[in-house]
């Protein structure tokens, strides 16, 4: 019974440090954003509409670069320029913006063309709201791995971003959860091997 316990205990440890585990990228793009809009309800008035264009973030950040693909609009892409090896989990990019007119109503839908090209184990592309104070929520999270392409609003029902907060894109490294699983299962074959032997 002891033995289990063990086991078990390691397994959990080894899922616990998952965060750990750095990430491999392959040169290439991974996200594409452009066309941000800002839109919500002013009380007994109807609804209001602003876009939102990013306004630095430009250059190298770590293993990204960040560019504008299309100089039409202010828009994004951001890229690994080489393979990049051992990247630490929570590596991140932030692409800020600025709305076209003064928000002074709560934001509750923001409309945004995404390109996404990545294995979501390895990459996330997310809106969060900058709350102040270094403290920010994440709103959404596009997680699907492959191709991935949409012009929609990405906030749900209920959710808003309020006049005091800031909307900002992130894109960051996760570890593959893949990594952790295996050294898990390795351990518990090793750990049942040594109780069958004895």
């Amino acid at each position: 019974m002891k033995k289990t316990a063990a086991v078990v205990t390691v397994v959990l440890l080894l899922l616990a440090a998952q965060a750990a585990f750095a990430v491999d990228l392959e040169a290439g793009w991974y996200v594409k954003l452009g066309g941000v809009a800002l839109h919500g309800i002013v009380p007994g008035e109807g609804t209001w509409t602003t876009g939102w264009n990013f306004v630095d973030g430009l250059g190298d950040h770590g293993p990204f670069r960040v560019t504008g693909f299309d100089t039409r609009v202010p828009q994004r892409m951001v890229s690994v320029p080489e393979d990049a090896f051992n990247v630490a989990p929570g590596t991140s990019v932030y692409l800020w913006g600025e709305p076209d007119s003064p928000v002074v109503w709560p934001v509750s839908e923001v409309v945004v063309y995404w390109d996404s090209y990545y294995q979501a184990s390895k990459m996330r592309l997310e809106l969060l709201k900058y709350t102040g104070e270094g403290e920010f929520a994440v709103l959404w999270v596009q997680d699907e791995s492959g191709a991935s392409l949409h012009w929609d609003n990405v906030l749900t029902q209920g959710q808003e971003i309020e006049v005091e907060s800031v909307p900002v894109f992130r894109v960051t490294v996760v570890p593959e959860p893949a990594s952790a699983i295996v050294l898990a299962i390795g351990s518990v074959l090793q750990a049942r091997r040594r109780r069958n032997t004895q």
